[in-house]
Protein backbone atom coordinates (compact mmCIF):
# COMPACT_ATOMS: atom_id res chain seq x y z
CA UNK A 1 0.00 0.00 0.00
CA UNK A 2 1.62 3.28 -1.22
CA UNK A 3 1.07 6.37 1.24
CA UNK A 4 -0.12 9.57 0.41
CA UNK A 5 0.79 12.43 2.57
CA UNK A 6 1.30 16.18 2.65
CA UNK A 7 5.01 17.46 1.53
CA UNK A 8 7.58 16.02 -0.02
CA UNK A 9 9.48 12.43 0.39
CA UNK A 10 12.77 13.85 2.21
CA UNK A 11 10.88 16.15 4.28
CA UNK A 12 7.68 13.22 5.18
CA UNK A 13 11.13 10.69 6.01
CA UNK A 14 12.84 13.28 8.40
CA UNK A 15 8.93 13.77 10.14
CA UNK A 16 8.90 10.10 10.55
CA UNK A 17 12.45 9.89 11.68
CA UNK A 18 11.64 12.41 13.99
CA UNK A 19 8.74 10.78 15.12
CA UNK A 20 9.92 7.35 15.83
CA UNK A 21 12.85 8.75 17.68
CA UNK A 22 10.88 10.90 19.88
CA UNK A 23 8.84 8.41 20.27
CA UNK A 24 11.29 5.65 21.60
CA UNK A 25 13.04 8.43 23.54
CA UNK A 26 9.68 8.98 25.55
CA UNK A 27 8.54 4.97 25.72
CA UNK A 28 11.99 3.95 26.70
CA UNK A 29 12.55 1.64 23.93
CA UNK A 30 15.75 0.41 22.51
CA UNK A 31 16.48 0.19 18.67
CA UNK A 32 17.13 -3.31 19.43
CA UNK A 33 13.88 -3.64 21.43
CA UNK A 34 12.21 -1.92 18.56
CA UNK A 35 13.31 -4.54 16.29
CA UNK A 36 12.44 -7.25 18.01
CA UNK A 37 8.98 -5.96 19.15
CA UNK A 38 7.99 -5.31 15.37
CA UNK A 39 9.95 -7.95 13.90
CA UNK A 40 10.85 -5.49 11.36
CA UNK A 41 14.18 -6.03 9.69
CA UNK A 42 17.02 -4.72 11.32
CA UNK A 43 18.75 -2.98 8.04
CA UNK A 44 15.60 -1.09 7.36
CA UNK A 45 14.99 0.16 11.27
CA UNK A 46 18.56 1.57 11.02
CA UNK A 47 17.79 3.23 7.36
CA UNK A 48 14.74 4.73 9.29
CA UNK A 49 16.75 6.02 12.20
CA UNK A 50 20.77 6.50 11.45
CA UNK A 51 20.06 8.13 7.72
CA UNK A 52 16.14 8.86 7.42
CA UNK A 53 16.21 7.18 4.05
CA UNK A 54 13.14 4.75 3.03
CA UNK A 55 9.60 4.69 2.80
CA UNK A 56 7.72 3.03 5.69
CA UNK A 57 5.31 0.54 4.41
CA UNK A 58 1.38 0.73 5.71
CA UNK A 59 2.14 -2.42 7.49
CA UNK A 60 5.39 -1.13 8.84
CA UNK A 61 3.78 1.65 10.03
CA UNK A 62 0.65 -0.67 12.00
CA UNK A 63 3.36 -2.80 14.14
CA UNK A 64 5.37 0.86 14.68
CA UNK A 65 2.03 2.40 16.27
CA UNK A 66 1.34 -0.76 18.35
CA UNK A 67 4.55 -0.61 19.87
CA UNK A 68 4.84 2.97 20.38
CA UNK A 69 1.23 3.42 21.63
CA UNK A 70 -0.33 5.29 18.56
CA UNK A 71 -4.23 4.75 17.76
CA UNK A 72 -3.74 5.93 14.28
CA UNK A 73 -0.59 4.35 12.10
CA UNK A 74 -0.30 8.01 10.36
CA UNK A 75 0.31 9.79 13.32
CA UNK A 76 4.24 8.33 12.67
CA UNK A 77 4.30 10.59 9.61
CA UNK A 78 2.11 13.60 11.14
CA UNK A 79 4.80 16.69 11.63
CA UNK A 80 2.49 18.19 14.67
CA UNK A 81 2.39 14.75 15.96
CA UNK A 82 3.53 16.05 19.52
CA UNK A 83 2.09 19.36 19.33
CA UNK A 84 -1.66 17.94 19.71
CA UNK A 85 -0.22 15.11 21.92
CA UNK A 86 0.98 16.90 24.22
CA UNK A 87 -0.85 16.70 27.42
CA UNK A 88 -3.70 13.96 27.68
CA UNK A 89 -6.76 16.05 28.29
CA UNK A 90 -10.43 13.86 28.23
CA UNK A 91 -13.06 16.07 26.62
CA UNK A 92 -15.04 17.77 28.64
CA UNK A 93 -18.58 16.72 27.90
CA UNK A 94 -20.51 13.87 29.85
CA UNK A 95 -20.46 15.29 32.61
CA UNK A 96 -22.49 12.97 34.44
CA UNK A 97 -20.14 10.10 33.76
CA UNK A 98 -17.29 12.75 34.70
CA UNK A 99 -18.69 12.75 38.50
CA UNK A 100 -19.15 8.93 38.48
CA UNK A 101 -15.33 8.37 37.78
CA UNK A 102 -13.55 11.34 39.51
CA UNK A 103 -10.37 8.75 39.55
CA UNK A 104 -10.13 8.05 35.75
CA UNK A 105 -8.77 11.99 35.38
CA UNK A 106 -6.05 11.16 38.24
CA UNK A 107 -4.67 8.48 36.67
CA UNK A 108 -4.81 9.69 33.16
CA UNK A 109 -2.67 12.82 34.19
CA UNK A 110 -0.46 10.32 36.20
CA UNK A 111 -0.07 7.68 33.43
CA UNK A 112 -0.39 9.81 30.08
CA UNK A 113 1.30 6.92 28.26
CA UNK A 114 -1.72 4.94 28.68
CA UNK A 115 -4.02 7.46 27.36
CA UNK A 116 -2.51 8.97 25.05
CA UNK A 117 -4.43 6.80 22.57
CA UNK A 118 -7.53 7.71 23.29
CA UNK A 119 -10.07 8.93 21.27
CA UNK A 120 -13.67 10.96 22.43
CA UNK A 121 -15.30 7.41 22.22
CA UNK A 122 -12.65 5.70 24.09
CA UNK A 123 -12.99 8.47 26.84
CA UNK A 124 -16.79 8.30 26.88
CA UNK A 125 -16.56 4.55 27.31
CA UNK A 126 -13.73 4.52 30.76
CA UNK A 127 -16.14 7.30 32.44
CA UNK A 128 -19.03 5.13 31.69
CA UNK A 129 -17.95 1.93 33.46
CA UNK A 130 -18.48 0.97 36.95
CA UNK A 131 -16.31 -1.05 39.25
CA UNK A 132 -17.63 -3.94 41.57
CA UNK A 133 -19.95 -1.40 43.63
CA UNK A 134 -19.04 1.58 42.12
CA UNK A 135 -16.45 4.01 40.78
CA UNK A 136 -13.56 2.92 39.60
CA UNK A 137 -10.55 2.78 41.12
CA UNK A 138 -7.46 3.56 40.40
CA UNK A 139 -6.22 -0.04 39.90
CA UNK A 140 -10.03 -0.22 37.95
CA UNK A 141 -9.12 2.87 35.79
CA UNK A 142 -5.68 1.48 35.10
CA UNK A 143 -7.02 -2.23 34.05
CA UNK A 144 -9.70 -0.33 31.91
CA UNK A 145 -7.66 1.79 29.92
CA UNK A 146 -5.05 -1.03 28.62
CA UNK A 147 -8.64 -2.80 27.73
CA UNK A 148 -10.05 -0.16 26.08
CA UNK A 149 -6.52 0.62 24.31
CA UNK A 150 -6.34 -3.71 23.56
CA UNK A 151 -9.66 -3.26 22.01
CA UNK A 152 -8.56 -0.66 19.50
CA UNK A 153 -5.23 -2.17 18.52
CA UNK A 154 -6.99 -5.77 17.92
CA UNK A 155 -9.85 -3.55 15.83
CA UNK A 156 -6.97 -1.88 13.66
CA UNK A 157 -5.79 -5.27 12.90
CA UNK A 158 -9.02 -6.79 11.95
CA UNK A 159 -9.87 -3.44 10.00
CA UNK A 160 -6.55 -3.91 8.09
CA UNK A 161 -7.12 -7.54 7.67
CA UNK A 162 -10.48 -7.06 5.89
CA UNK A 163 -8.82 -5.10 3.27
CA UNK A 164 -6.70 -8.28 2.43
CA UNK A 165 -7.01 -11.75 1.00
CA UNK A 166 -7.92 -13.09 4.49
CA UNK A 167 -11.59 -11.16 3.93
CA UNK A 168 -13.44 -14.54 3.70
CA UNK A 169 -11.88 -16.70 6.00
CA UNK A 170 -12.01 -14.10 8.96
CA UNK A 171 -15.90 -13.52 7.26
CA UNK A 172 -16.80 -17.76 8.15
CA UNK A 173 -14.69 -17.26 11.35
CA UNK A 174 -16.28 -14.27 12.73
CA UNK A 175 -20.08 -15.79 11.28
CA UNK A 176 -19.03 -18.83 13.45
CA UNK A 177 -18.26 -17.06 16.71
CA UNK A 178 -21.00 -14.72 16.10
CA UNK A 179 -23.81 -17.56 15.98
CA UNK A 180 -22.29 -19.71 19.06
CA UNK A 181 -22.78 -16.24 21.14
CA UNK A 182 -26.61 -15.87 20.32
CA UNK A 183 -29.20 -16.69 22.78
CA UNK A 184 -31.38 -19.24 21.09
CA UNK A 185 -35.25 -17.54 20.63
Amino acid sequence: MELKTEGGDEERREVFRRNLLELMRRHKISLKELIQRTNISRHVVNRWVRIGAGKPQWDHLVRLAEVLFLSDPLDLLDPNLFAKNAEVIPPKHRSVDRQTNPLVEIVAQSRPDLFRPFTADDWNEIFSLHGTGGPLTEEGTIQAAEHINAKRALRQKFEALLETEHFAPLAAIIEVMYRDCQVPR
